[in-house]
């Protein structure tokens, strides 16, 4: 299969709403603050954000050379305190994200929160140690807990998230799994194991990180069920072969198929 048969394939079942998020640069360096008090709930980002004019947001924008195309693109979530604002942001996560010892978001952050919380199919680009795990998970987390689970949720996670090698995996579920702490979800990692170990890991966990070839060798061995998946995240290194993105999605699509 093409990566253009994939990606029209994909269409038919997601609607791309071509929103495409670039951070370059030097990663954003994380300023010491003291931890803000959780603000009152928002109807959305804008909302959240709404003590900052647009001319403000854009400015910041330009300032630290964040590139964004697209149409209609969400308002920038400039700090902390504007995530905390958010509806349906737990106070769990902000917890976690203190414990972490982050006091600011990055660039890649402030664009692709307020993106993925807006139900965008985004490609977000940023240098190595800019915070591009907790650009989608944050969200991602954010999301599964707003909206009841589909019908199938208790024999399929909800969420994929598909990584090249089994170290980025790793270092994904890891920090996936800290965010995801004492917010009733589960975050579980595809490893090594036999047929009903693997089929029950998948059916019991919300967020599932996977390799390609371990995810399309699990579904091959184990019938794995993935009819409730809502979210799929596939990251990408810099150095990854051109196809490389499209093997990936090739693999989604034999894993969305009955």
């Amino acid at each position: 299969m093409s990566q253009q048969e994939i990606f029209a394939a994909l269409r038919g079942g997601i609607q791309f709403k071509r929103q495409a998020v670039r951070s370059r640069g030097a990663p954003a360096k994380r300023q010491k603050t003291a931890e803000p008090a959780p603000a009152a709930a928002a109807p959305a980002a804008a909302a959240a954000a709404e003590e900052r004019t647009p001319e403000e947001l854009n400015a910041l924008r330009n300032r630290r050379k964040i590139r964004v195309a697209g149409a209609d693109a969400p308002v920038l979530l400039p700090d902390l305190p504007a995530l905390a604002a958010l509806p349906g942001c737990p106070q769990a996560l902000l917890d976690n994200i203190a414990a972490l010892g982050w006091s600011s978001l990055t660039d890649t952050q402030m664009q692709s929160i307020p993106a993925l919380l807006d139900d965008r199919d985004i490609l977000s680009c940023a240098p190595t140690g800019s915070g591009k795990t907790g650009a989608f998970v944050i969200p991602l987390l954010i999301r599964l807990l707003r909206a009841p689970p589909r019908a199938g949720a208790d024999r399929s996670p909800r969420a994929v998230i598909l990584a090249p090698t089994r170290e980025l995996a790793t270092q994904i579920a890891r920090e996936a799994a800290r965010l995801a702490k004492d917010t009733g979800l589960d975050v579980q990692m595809l490893g090594k194991g036999d047929e009903e170990a693997v089929a029950a890991a998948c059916a019991a966990c919300d967020v599932l990180v996977s390799t390609p070839l371990r995810l399309a060798t699990a579904i091959a061995a184990a019938r794995t069920r993935f009819e409730a998946v809502e979210m799929l995240v596939v990251r990408q290194p810099a150095a990854a072969r051109t196809n490389a993105l499209a093997e990936m999605m090739n693999y989604y699509l034999y894993l969305r198929t009955p």
